[in-house]
């Protein structure tokens, strides 16, 4: 019975305390390369894009004619190839599972993607397009939108690919040199590169550069400072568990304090109770002795001197 009471107070007190949400941390991308004109809108506000440049989680990449711009995010990295409009939905990583999800929005126009980190179960590499959504597992390829019609190319790996206007038609998967367009109203069909996709995503392929020195030290930065968030994080959640131990072990001991002092407390009564019946009873037999004292009937003794018979 007490260990019950004891478990229910742990229960009652548990939800007291829980540690911190999943903290979610967003990835900052770098201008690694580019050609010709291009713009970085964010918050509204468009301004020429440099090499160098941060490109953060809600802007967008917007390309001229001829142009084209490389951003590396950690150890992937995309190219939106010219007149296109790219958005950055997010880029980020949990420091809690160590996960990473990024989502890319092509408005118009071409983007490049290469994912050469390869992803881990809970991580997720999405695209999507008016028409297209495009999903991959490590892999390089070419997600295109124009005229309301969508186009996703593969030149390594695989890319699950849905149909972004009915949700309810069944996906496919590309491989390596294969294809597929994304046309409303019309089924998903699988086919080998064209030569022109491939000799684009051949050029493309060749031509991207590695990540500048300068750029690979601040994301070596963002590494470190998200590491000591994550170490800072399970340092303040491990404080956190010991001192709601601490709470409610002194909730325990409290407790038990007060049982035995109930437990006490009914026991002192208990036997008073039980004194006070013995009591009672005993006087009740002194009573009765006394009450059959005073009726007890006198009751004679027979003689035993008699007379002897005389003989004559």
């Amino acid at each position: 019975m007490k260990k019950l009471l004891y478990l229910c107070i742990i229960l009652l007190v548990l939800p007291q305390f829980s540690c911190k949400k999943d903290t979610v941390v967003a990835l900052d991308g770098y201008v690694n390369f580019m050609s010709g004109k291009v713009n970085i809108i964010m918050d509204g506000k468009k301004a020429g894009a440099e090499v160098g440049a941060v490109v953060k989680n809600g802007a967008k990449v917007e390309t001229g004619a001829g142009a084209f711009v490389d951003i590396y995010f950690g150890d992937n990295a995309v190219r939106v190839l010219e007149n296109s409009l790219v958005e950055i939905n997010s880029v980020v990583t949990n420091m809690k599972d160590n996960t990473e999800k990024s989502e890319y929005t092509v408005e118009k126009g071409r983007m490049f993607s290469r994912v050469t980190k390869k992803l881990a179960k809970g991580d997720e590499f999405t695209i999507k397009t008016p028409t297209t959504i495009a999903g991959v597992r490590g892999t390089e390829f070419l997600v295109a939108e124009e005229n309301g019609k969508g186009m996703v190319a593969c030149i390594d790996g695989k890319v699950a690919v849905n149909d972004a206007t009915a949700a309810d038609k069944k996906g496919v998967e590309i491989n390596a040199g294969e294809e597929v367009s994304v046309e409303p109203g019309r089924d998903l069909v699988v086919k080998a590169l064209s030569e022109e996709n491939r000799a684009n995503l051949a050029e493309i392929k060749q031509s991207f550069r590695e990540a500048r020195e300068d750029i690979r030290e601040q994301f070596r930065k963002q590494k470190e400072e998200i590491l000591k968030q994550v170490s800072d994080q399970k340092e303040e959640n491990r404080k956190m568990v010991e001192e709601q131990k601490k709470l409610d072990q002194e909730n325990i001991d409290r407790q038990k304090a007060e049982d035995m002092k109930n437990i006490e407390a009914i026991k002192g009564t208990a036997d008073a109770e039980k004194k006070e019946a013995v009591d009672a009873t005993e006087k009740q037999k002194e009573d009765a002795k006394k009450n059959l004292e005073g009726v007890k009937p006198e009751i004679k003794k027979p003689s035993l001197d008699f007379e002897k018979p005389s003989i004559d």
